[in-house]
């Protein structure tokens, strides 16, 4: 090995870049040069944890959300030396430590700053704030092309550009301008304008919703709140703490030997192969009602197979996972995605109060009302309403199969076929070393994808803990290469 100090080139700052960074300095074997490419100017905000919002958060124990797995210890560290708890006293519960998703976000901003300034590899970070819209991989290096025309080499670049934008559906698109019209809830101060008398519809009851309803409710707003979606189906909650396990008591290696278990029993086919949908959900059912004789949550088999999905979801058929995404995802994520506690005591309030209520709604029509309202038409399994409300909040969800934005990076090498759509619809083809697959078979040597545009290879990759793994079982083949 030469002595030259190698370049890794990070593409994406949110919770996967900073993971990518931290993870990256602590395993080399060799010093690092990192250059971390993220136009924000705090590492760590991604779609998830830019909200400055005091009611947005996190929807696991914070034990699970450290930004290396290996060292659960460093996040709890954080957690004490911020002092979180005494300016957020509502972050604790019976199930454990829920901060606000905001706080999380500064968490891994932090953690990529102490960092830069010590690391177990002696290497350095660099955080750059331009924009990359296009990488080439050529005589053993990779090209990068900035936004502002410049052009600088790496010897490997992990691209970890995050969650696709929050899905408008067609129904709301002509009044996506329309004042009483909320497209992006998850946009900074959306909910700032809307009138606290009025009558409020909420498209969507998952988290995404969830975490809007809180915010309306505990901005003391006084209309009517309707949140609905055709099914109904809302979060599930967090699953039982297990009193003989204490956290104090972790080693900092826990996470890690829990999330890399073998794959459960009861999850593989008899005959060896690859698991079908229908085997699936036969199994599981079949595992939970042991479970409950057993005395035990549901959850506890539910999460034996959410931790395993990276196992089996490759090497499942594609119709099947086409099945799946048509058939079972909204039941599935129902009880991957759960709600705070806190979130659910608030709006369990809200609702015994009636000032919230939940149905069963399609959307049928939406127009406008004049300036101030909308006329919507809904119907479903809780009848129909007609009815002229101040504010229409979209919170169908992020959109998956959205297609990415024009001159960027995916969309450059979605045009020349250096990345394919996923067969599945949703994300694009990449192998099991996190390699996107071109249309002509091959594969860069030096170029890895992470986090949710792998997800229709890996199944799941979408949670802060999944991407951390994924990205822990990425690194030492990149390093490798170094």
């Amino acid at each position: 090995m030469s002595d030259r100090v190698h370049h890794l080139a990070i593409v994406g700052g949110g919770v996967a870049g900073a993971s990518t960074a931290v993870q990256a300095v602590r395993r080399s074997p060799v010093p690092l040069r990192v250059t971390l490419f993220e136009p924000r100017a705090e590492l760590g905000r991604g779609l998830a944890y830019r909200t400055t919002d005091p009611d947005h958060r996190i929807n696991a124990h914070l034990v699970f959300h450290p930004i290396d797995p290996t060292d659960i210890g460093q996040v709890m560290r954080w957690l004490q030396a911020d002092d979180l708890l005494a300016r957020d006293p509502e972050a604790l519960c019976a199930f454990g430590v829920f901060p606000r998703r905001a706080e999380f976000g500064r968490y891994l901003h932090e953690s990529v700053q102490a960092h830069m300034t010590a690391n177990p590899s002696g290497s350095t970070i660099i955080h750059d704030r331009r924009m990359v819209r296009d990488l080439h991989e050529q005589g053993g290096r990779v090209r990068i092309e900035t936004d502002d025309g410049a052009s600088l080499e790496a010897d490997a670049v992990v691209v970890a550009i995050g969650n696709p934008p929050p899905r408008v559906p067609p129904l709301l698109a002509p009044v996506a301008g329309h004042r009483a019209c909320v497209s992006d809830p998850l946009a900074e101060r959306a909910l700032d304008t809307l009138d606290p008398d009025a009558a409020v519809l909420v498209m969507g009851t998952s988290l995404t919703a969830a975490d809007t309803l809180a915010s309306l409710i505990r901005r003391g707003h006084r209309g009517p709140i309707t949140a609905f979606s055709r099914r109904g189906l809302r979060p599930r909650a967090q699953r039982p703490p297990d009193p003989s396990i204490r956290v104090e008591d972790l080693t900092d290696d826990w996470l890690l030997g829990m999330m890399m278990r073998p794959m459960a029993d009861f999850l593989l086919p008899p005959d060896g192969g690859a698991p079908t949908l229908r085997f699936l959900i036969r199994a599981l059912r079949q595992r939970i009602r042991e479970t409950a004789a057993q005395g035990q949550a549901w959850q506890l088999a539910f999460d034996d197979l959410r931790d395993a999905v990276w196992r089996f979801w490759p090497r499942m058929a594609d119709a099947e996972k086409r099945r799946f995404i048509r058939r079972v995802r909204v039941w599935y994520d129902v009880h991957r995605f759960r709600i705070p506690p806190q979130t659910q005591a608030l709006l369990d309030r809200a609702q015994a109060d009636g000032r919230l209520r939940f149905a069963r709604y399609g959307l049928e029509a939406v127009s406008s009302a004049g300036s101030e309202r909308l006329r919507v038409s809904l119907a479903g399994r809780d009848g129909r309403l007609e009815a002229e409300v101040g504010a229409l909040i979209n919170c169908t969800g992020l959109d998956m199969a959205a297609a990415p934005a024009p001159g960027s990076l995916a969309a450059n090498w979605l045009a020349d076929g250096r990345l394919q759509p996923h067969p599945c619809g949703f994300g694009y083809r990449f192998d099991d070393d996190c390699r996107p697959v071109a249309a002509d078979g091959g594969v860069p040597g030096r170029i890895r994808f992470v986090g949710p545009v792998t997800v229709g290879h890996f199944g799941d990759p979408l949670g802060a803990i999944f991407i951390v793994m994924q990205i822990h079982r990425m690194l030492p083949g990149l390093l490798g290469k170094l």
